[in-house]
């Protein structure tokens, strides 16, 4: 459908926690079998999923997966990256966002190799960061002023996230298990421009708010 723009672009990858379908009572119930108790934010924790996603520049989600709420970003991020870069005619992703979450040196090996180039802050403890970015506690991120200035691109995947749930019932499953949870978020992130298309107006493909 061309919604992509560039064929060159920025990527941010993130997760965002999903509450699973559950009615959990203390004699009787029920629940999703498949969902995992995960953080939802700093200090709370919920049953539920996460949609691990990989997001353009141009606010679109590219590529995702959906796991147990309890299954830690950077074991998602290699075979999410992987998926995205089967993409390529679609678009070639020269730039990787990311937050602290996903630093780890043989992410930043699988960035090199495949000539991405990583902007991933070093977490407080590393002493000896791989790039010249990195978070302070309170999340303050310091470094390179143009590495300073990329990292808040990461924004791009956030909104994904921010859009999903507030127009478009991301976090209102209605459904159990893995498979239907997958078709729940596909459906999110992609009703928007499917629509517009079948409407032969592609030009509002990004905009939720031309349907409210």
């Amino acid at each position: 459908m061309g919604l992509y723009g560039s064929k060159k672009a920025r990527a941010a990858i993130d997760s965002t926690f999903i509450h699973a379908y559950s009615r959990r009572k203390k004699k009787a119930g029920v629940s999703d079998k498949g969902a995992r108790v995960g953080k939802v934010q700093r200090t709370t924790y919920a049953l539920g999923w996460r949609a691990h996603t990989i997001a353009t520049h141009e606010r679109l989600p590219l590529t995702y997966a959906i796991r147990p709420a309890n299954v830690n970003d950077k074991a998602v991020a290699p075979k999410l990256l992987n998926q995205a870069l089967e993409l390529r005619k679609l678009v070639a992703i020269r730039m990787l966002i990311a937050d602290a979450q996903y630093y780890c040196a043989d992410f930043f090996k699988l960035l090199a190799k495949r000539r991405i180039k990583a902007v991933i802050p070093a977490p407080p403890q590393v002493k000896e960061p791989v790039i010249n970015l990195r978070v302070r506690r309170g999340f303050v991120v310091e470094g390179g002023k143009m590495l300073v200035r990329l990292y808040r691109k990461r924004m791009i995947v956030e909104q994904v996230f921010r859009a999903g749930k507030r127009q478009l019932n991301l976090d209102n499953l209605r459904w159990r298990g893995a498979a239907k949870v997958r078709m729940h978020v596909a459906l999110c992130y992609s009703a928007v421009a499917i629509t517009a298309n079948k409407m032969g107006k592609p030009m509002i493909a990004h905009s939720i708010e031309a349907f409210q």
